[in-house]
């Protein structure tokens, strides 16, 4: 049996993903062996579906908030990046990589991040203002733990999987914003700052941008035996986010959903032939 760290199991023939609304979740659940995929909801799920969709995307994702926001994101890059020229010296060596960089990629990356931090302020809306969300987004991560982990479908088990997971949507934009902000802290360690100071930031950068590769390793990778080596040695990169995503997004679900996810799980799993070895309902 693999013990569940952060919503990290090392060794798992399943790769799992989900969706949550406030009528339920629902379960892509993919066999790495045989390619086969097949999908779990919750008893309420489809019956709000319909609702739940037509809300998120037209009034939080639709047409017109979505090219607005990203024009707002690109005038706020370019007028940040003009001020990259307020000190530009055309006689200085090699000015015409320094001019590309001020022209063309530091207002990119800024672009990027804006795109990234209006995107994370939408999707915390929606969590804040649908009341049962983050309670089934929770029950959604602990049923995706616990079926990689092999663990029976109690409500105790359930209980005790943790609410984050390391492959969690809003996580890994998360850790993107993140890695894009480091970016700009070089760029700007690089010409502002006492060499004491670029030396911390790139020190703390390294670490951070290293370990949201081991971060890619731990979620887009299936780990052949049970390690706390790579979680680990990506927390510096993911601790933040999911930290973010443990208040922000998700919240302990009640005994009621706790009950009901587990007698869904039991039941699933019982008729379910996909999984080889079936815990007892």
């Amino acid at each position: 049996m693999n013990l569940p760290f952060i919503g990290f199991v090392g060794k798992s023939r399943y790769s799992i993903s989900g969706f949550s609304n406030n009528a339920g979740f629902i379960l892509y659940i993919k066999d790495e062996e045989s390619k086969e995929t097949i999908m779990f909801t919750t008893e309420n799920f489809s019956g709000g579906l319909d609702d739940f969709d037509e809300k998120y995307f037209f009034e939080n994702f639709s047409d017109l908030r979505d090219y607005t926001l990203t024009s707002i994101a690109a005038l706020m890059a370019a007028g940040l990046g003009l001020l990259n020229f307020s000190d530009f010296n055309f006689q200085m060596p090699y000015w015409y990589l320094k001019f590309f960089f001020h022209a063309i990629i530091f207002p990119l990356i800024y672009f990027l991040i804006f795109r990234h931090t209006f995107f994370l302020i939408n999707v915390m809306n929606i969590f804040f203002s649908q009341k049962d969300v983050m309670e089934w987004h929770a029950c959604e991560h602990k049923s995706i733990t616990l079926l990689k982990a092999g663990l029976k479908p109690t409500i105790t088990n359930l209980r005790s999987c943790p609410t984050t997971v390391m492959n969690c949507g809003t996580a890994i934009t998360m850790i993107s914003l993140e890695c894009l902000n480091i970016l700009v802290l070089l760029g700007a360690a690089s010409r502002h700052l006492p060499i004491e100071s670029r030396a911390i930031i790139v020190g703390i950068s390294l670490m951070i941008l290293i370990s949201s590769i081991f971060f890619n390793i731990a979620t887009h990778i299936q780990v052949t035996k049970t390690t706390l080596i790579i979680p680990v040695l990506a927390l510096p990169a993911a601790a933040l986010p999911l930290l973010i995503e443990r208040i922000f997004a998700l919240k302990e679900p009640s005994e009621e959903k706790l009950s009901q996810t587990s007698a869904r799980l039991k039941k699933f799993l019982y008729y379910s032939l996909f999984f080889k070895e079936q815990p007892p309902a």
